[in-house]
């Protein structure tokens, strides 16, 4: 999918809104990893301390040490998730993205649709979050090393 530059424009407020179709498109380079590690990068109605939960309207992309890569989105009540992990592999450049548009939402892997969600979808205004967490334990040889670029995000008019 490719970005609409005709219909793009700069945002007003540093939220998003599912009517005004929101994207969002970064290359992540997760080189190396500790014994535990979440990383959420996407859009979320209340940015918090810890990963979205399925109470909290979100979407976007969700990584789990021990289940590694997932397609996410919320309504608020039930969190849907796709495992997308075979299209992400460690020590290799990825572009991910994903485009939420009429009643769906597309995630994409370095130009190829890998997930569509068309139930579970975020209604509220939306907030950008990038959240990491690790266990930090300083145990010998185990640390993270992320390298995110080039980040868009943009909302379209309807």
């Amino acid at each position: 999918m490719s970005w609409p530059m005709a219909c793009s424009r700069p945002l007003a407020t540093n939220s998003f809104t599912p009517s005004k179709r929101p994207g969002f498109r970064i290359e992540v380079f997760l080189d190396s990893q500790g014994s535990y590690l979440q990383i959420f990068l996407g859009l979320r109605a209340t940015p918090g301390a810890n990963e979205p939960q399925p109470a909290e309207q979100h979407i976007g992309f969700l990584y789990e040490t021990s289940q590694a890569w997932f397609a996410v989105s919320s309504d608020g009540t039930v969190k849907e998730s796709t495992n997308i992990n075979a299209a992400v592999t460690l020590s290799n450049r990825h572009i991910i993205e994903f485009f939420q548009h009429d009643s769906k939402a597309e995630f994409w892997v370095d130009g190829i649709i890998k997930a569509t969600h068309t139930t579970r979808l975020p209604s509220s205004a939306q907030k950008f979050e990038f959240f990491i967490q690790s266990d930090a334990s300083g145990t010998a040889g185990q640390f993270t090393r992320l390298t995110l670029g080039k980040v868009r995000i943009q909302e379209d008019t309807p």
